[in-house]
């Protein structure tokens, strides 16, 4: 079976909104949760046009799926800076929740058909190279710069989560980013012959984030990723280039000095030149969430 077919067959909307709804509500408060009461995981999203006058936290109560669209270009963005307690190195358990059908006139059948939308195939999205993997654990790492600053360990989490979601820990052949010269590309080179992909180039084009409470970190990123691969069988003679765009979705919760949790919502978009682009234009068509533990390493 194709992955995007055992992608959308893994849960049931309402059976999981049922059984999961408590849990994701916590990441923000009792009064402000990630639920919302729309048809699939009962998630919020926000609203990056309006970023220049609202908080994270204020658009995540609205509770409108529709409210998270693709992020209107701008200044390029500055890295993201941590809270202390995000510091150091990490075991992390990742398992895949479920996602939202959130395109408003876009019928489902139609939708997953388009294999090229980000999370439907392999390797589409560099941070959960594979979405729909039920659990996966890996390291991951954040340090401080030279100003004090705690910033993520990149090339080291890219490396470490594409690995262990393609069971593959030596895919990686190497990294090529330089957060000090650019904090908004990067390129990640892959093993010759890897089938959805040998080449991701990164580029991210907006970030924002916001200090909750002392044990709340809220933080989202907009990428544009262009993977390259091997020719198809289709066209044997030119290689494969995808184009998506997605947005993450991070709430960091700590629970003590020695473990957080963390939820992670990505947003997947319609490219332009797609002949769907028309009916879903800056708005999500499908969302993921992926929960996941932090323990020490």
């Amino acid at each position: 079976m194709k992955k995007v077919e055992r992608l959308f067959l893994k849960i049931n909307f309402v059976s999981f909104f049922m059984r999961h709804s408590a849990a994701i509500q916590s990441y923000i408060s009792r009064r402000s949760s990630l639920s919302s009461s729309v048809l699939g995981l009962g998630l919020v999203y926000t609203d990056t046009a309006s970023a220049a006058t609202t908080t994270l936290s204020s658009v995540l109560e609205q509770r409108d799926a529709l409210l998270l669209k693709k992020p209107i270009l701008n200044v390029p963005p500055a890295s993201f800076e941590f809270p202390d307690w995000l510091l150091g190195e990490w075991k992390v358990d990742m398992k895949f929740q479920g996602y939202d059908l959130c395109a408003s006139r876009i019928e489902k059948e139609r939708l997953i058909k388009n294999t090229d939308i980000p999370g439907f195939q392999k390797l589409s999205i560099a941070e959960v190279a594979d979405v729909g993997k039920e659990n996966v654990s890996f390291d991951r790492r954040y340090f401080l710069d030279s100003k004090n600053k705690v910033r993520e360990d990149r090339s080291f989490n890219w490396e470490q989560s594409i690995g262990a979601h393609l069971v593959q820990p030596e895919i990686v052949k190497k990294i090529a980013y330089n957060p000090t010269a650019n904090p908004n590309r990067a390129t990640i080179e892959l093993l010759p012959g890897s089938r959805n992909g040998e080449r991701l180039e990164l580029f991210t084009n907006a970030r924002r984030s916001e200090m909750k409470t002392p044990d709340l970190f809220l933080a989202m990123e907009s990428i544009r990723q262009v993977t390259f691969g091997p020719p198809t069988f289709s066209n044997p003679g030119v290689p494969r280039i995808v184009i998506g765009e997605y947005s993450h979705w991070w709430t960091f919760r700590r629970l003590d000095s020695k473990s957080l949790r963390a939820n992670l919502l990505t947003a997947a978009y319609i490219e332009p030149q797609d002949p769907m682009f028309s009916d879903a234009f800056d708005e999500p068509v499908v969302v993921y969430s992926h929960n996941l533990l932090f323990s020490p390493s």
